[in-house]
């Protein structure tokens, strides 16, 4: 059952003297309970993907086309309170600062209850009872004393556990993941994406998760999207995407991941950098930056090419569970893809 299908979606910041494209021709398909990534570098139009999925975006941002389809419903043509009957309800979104996510003048249990409140028929006792739960299921200890504190008075890691806990309360189908783990250390990083996932599987909750760690990314998902300049140059399973890179900006990304079992090796980078929104090239927009680049990649714009199917599977030495029951159709948007057999 498609949960989510985005369809052909672009977005453009409109100007007095022109318009520029910001994310071109996107499209995205997610089932109920499946984890999908997206990747790529600032910029590449990763968060403004997901914040058009509840049409979050700000002037002079706005959707130029496409389609945005919610459990067979079209999102784009919304007014704002159907938004907000969906948004913090059905669809529910975590974002990179967790202190900017929560109101410095309001408890901690009054941001839960109120959450609840709003999109149910709930008591204050249930819906405290409820908060309670939720911050249980987030491991914070001593509930009761935590629902009277302010979130001021709560660690980094702390705080985004409330914005999960937050995010939890209506029982959501899909939670949208901006870049979580920004601002915390390593390790409480590694806590905080493994709460998520154990959470996502444990309440059959769908997730798309964006991260320019493509590291991260694979041991939390089934599937993986990588953005560039606007575009998705590549769509696959975590596991054959990891292992077989098509694009050469996924290869670049992969290569830029440290590895502890070579101590010794430098690490690869890949040269220059992301170009802005309108200094877009003509070709494929990654060929100023790649090392395989031909005179096609510079004139003409890739099409897509469909890849094998594979099934899909996070990597990852915990177990984990998949929740895709067909293959995907994995594609990538290059001349010369790499690792294709040629006949």
């Amino acid at each position: 059952m498609k949960l989510l299908e985005i369809k052909n979606l672009t977005l453009s910041f409109q100007y007095p003297n022109k318009e520029v494209i910001a994310l071109d021709d996107f499209s995205l398909t997610i089932a109920a309970g499946e984890r999908i990534g997206l990747v790529g570098e600032s910029g590449a139009g990763k968060s403004l993907a997901i914040f058009s999925i509840l049409k979050l975006l700000k002037p002079p941002c706005k959707i130029k086309s496409g389609s945005i389809r919610f459990c067979g419903r079209e999102i784009t043509t919304m007014n704002e309170t159907e938004l907000n009957r969906l948004r913090g309800d059905k669809i529910t979104m975590i974002f990179q600062n967790p202190l900017g996510s929560l109101n410095p003048v309001l408890t901690v249990g009054t941001h839960l209850i109120e959450t609840a409140r709003a999109h149910s028929s709930l008591s204050y006792k249930e819906a405290y009872d409820l908060a309670c739960s939720r911050l249980n299921d987030v491991k914070i200890t001593r509930v009761h004393e935590r629902m009277r504190a302010y979130p001021n008075e709560f660690s980094g890691g702390m705080r985004q556990r409330i914005v999960i806990a937050c995010a939890l309360m209506t029982n959501p189908q899909l939670m949208l993941i901006d870049e979580p783990t920004t601002a915390l250390d390593v390790t409480i990083q590694a806590e905080i994406m493994e709460l998520i996932y154990n959470l996502s599987v444990e309440k059959k909750c769908a997730f798309i998760l964006v991260s320019h760690d493509l590291g991260l990314v694979s041991q939390l998902t089934e599937r993986v999207l990588v953005l560039y300049a606007g575009q998705i140059v590549e769509a696959n399973a975590t596991r054959q995407i990891i292992r077989y890179p098509h694009h050469p900006y996924t290869k670049g990304l992969i290569e830029c991941l440290p590895e502890f079992q070579r101590t010794k090796k430098q690490l690869k980078v890949i040269p220059g950098r992301m170009p802005g929104l309108d200094e877009w090239p003509v070709g494929c927009r990654f060929h100023p930056r790649c090392d395989f680049a031909k005179n096609d990649c510079k004139e003409k714009m890739p099409a897509v090419t469909r890849l094998k199917k594979a099934v899909s599977a996070p990597v990852s030495n915990v177990k984990r569970t998949s929740s895709l029951n067909t293959p995907v159709a994995p594609y990538v948007k290059c001349f010369y893809p790499l690792n294709e057999k040629k006949p």
